[in-house]
């Protein structure tokens, strides 16, 4: 089934993160775009480009012609944005009260 996507583990409310896989015809309105495959990725419409295995392009406004598997990044919120690497941390005073 074409077009399977699915949030990547560390998508959140500061960035955008999802899988897809078996890509084909899938609009792409601003992000980086990782091919994580080991083919080559089609990219556009009227002016197709490749963008190789393993590399990286960003689409905005664009076309996943067709590829094996993509990542698609973008930052979301990019106010307090090293509040990301906390994710999952608290102050261990909030567990132990005598801290």
């Amino acid at each position: 089934m074409p077009n399977q996507t699915r949030d990547l583990s560390f998508a959140d409310d500061f960035i955008f993160a999802k899988l897809v896989e078996d890509v084909r015809d899938y609009p792409v309105e601003d992000a980086v775009v990782v091919n994580i495959s080991p083919s080559a990725m089609v990219t556009g419409d009227e002016h197709p480009a490749i963008v190789p295995a393993w590399k990286s392009t960003w689409l905005k406004g664009g076309l996943i012609k067709s590829a094996e598997r993509a990542a698609l990044l973008k930052v979301r919120n990019a106010t307090n944005l090293g509040g990301c690497m906390f994710r999952g941390w608290d102050w261990l005073g909030n567990r132990i009260k005598s801290f």
